[in-house]
């Protein structure tokens, strides 16, 4: 099964457009900053690439996890160029959170732990370099290292609830198996006694609803077939019974009658007057489908007339052959 088309490939190459959308937000807001404080030479060299790498992921490679992985670590790099760029501004450390966040629409644990893992090599490595004055920020001035442990501890328990949401939502996703709207199709098609191939639903996950349903589809035709075929060779049978000179009547487990041949029908037209006479609301042309105790007049006869027809003719109002 190619991986490309499995239905939680889909979703996630839907989810590299979202979040690309996400990320020209973020390097938007950058653009924005680098107007308040002119910090446009570090929005250029880092937050540029930044984005158009992004972009060519997105455009060369749609749901491939290196793709997912280079949206959540550009998306930390942005968060990391705000807040330079807001010379460690308490309130732009919010980004870090909500952008993470947005990371659980890949449905990918991978993705999540890549974020966190970028964003605090981030803060380790900036406190470090602006402590020694390489002219970079990550906090405010006077802040000790305790800060970024506790950023860090808030980092670690957001990022470990959105690993068990996103593991969750994959497991969810690969067991529907396939695009909801193109299940409910197959299933209104069912529903008329159609039967639908593979491509309906596209490739499925084995075990998947959609798996079931395509199985059952394929059930279904294989019963249809086979219906088919039963009519036809009881459209075969019935010729050959009306081609017969006996008159020939079939009754089902419940004595309905289900068929009278072209002999039957006829001589029961003929003598309808005379079977009237014993039974005033018989009608030749209602036999088929009507119930076999319609020739009897003893209603306590009829139970052992089911089990041996053959003793029963001379109990059918003695009317001839």
């Amino acid at each position: 099964m190619s991986a490309e088309h499995r239905y939680i490939d889909q979703l996630r190459a839907r989810a590299d457009r979202t979040l690309l959308g996400v990320v020209a937000l973020a390097f938007a807001t950058c653009i924005a900053l680098a107007g308040l404080n002119a910090t446009w030479p570090v929005v250029l060299l880092i937050g540029l690439p930044t984005m158009l790498a992004c972009a060519a992921q997105v455009v060369l490679r749609p749901g491939a996890l290196a793709t997912r992985l280079t949206i959540a670590c550009g998306l930390m790099v942005l968060s990391g160029l705000m807040i330079h760029e807001g010379r460690g501004m308490l309130e732009l450390h919010f980004s870090v959170f909500v952008l993470l966040a947005t990371l659980l629409y890949f449905r990918d644990w991978k993705v999540i732990v890549a974020a966190a893992g970028t964003i605090a090599v981030h803060h380790v490595a900036f406190d470090w370099m602006q402590r020694q004055g390489y002219g970079v920020w990550v906090f405010a001035q006077d802040t000790g290292f305790h800060i970024v442990l506790i950023h860090a501890a808030f980092v670690v328990v957001e990022s470990a609830v959105l690993v068990w949401m996103a593991v969750g939502l994959a497991a969810e996703s690969e067991a529907i198996g396939a695009d909801p709207k193109r299940i409910a199709d197959a299933a209104r098609r069912m529903a008329r006694g159609e039967a639908f191939d593979a491509g309906v639903l596209g490739v499925v996950s084995p075990g998947s609803a959609g798996h079931a349903l395509l199985g059952a589809s394929q059930q279904l035709a294989t019963l249809v077939d086979g219906m088919k075929q039963a009519a036809a060779s009881d459209a075969q049978v019935r010729e050959a019974l009306d081609a017969t000179q006996a008159n020939v009547m079939v009754i089902d487990a419940a004595r309905r009658i289900v068929f009278a041949n072209r002999r039957m029908r006829e001589w029961l037209a003929a003598n309808e007057a005379r079977i009237r006479s014993d039974m005033p609301s018989f009608d030749a042309a209602g036999v088929v489908g009507a119930s076999i105790d319609i020739f009897h007049r003893r209603p306590e006869h009829r139970p052992r007339c089911s089990r041996s027809w053959t003793r029963c003719t001379s109990a059918m109002s003695g009317w001839p052959a």
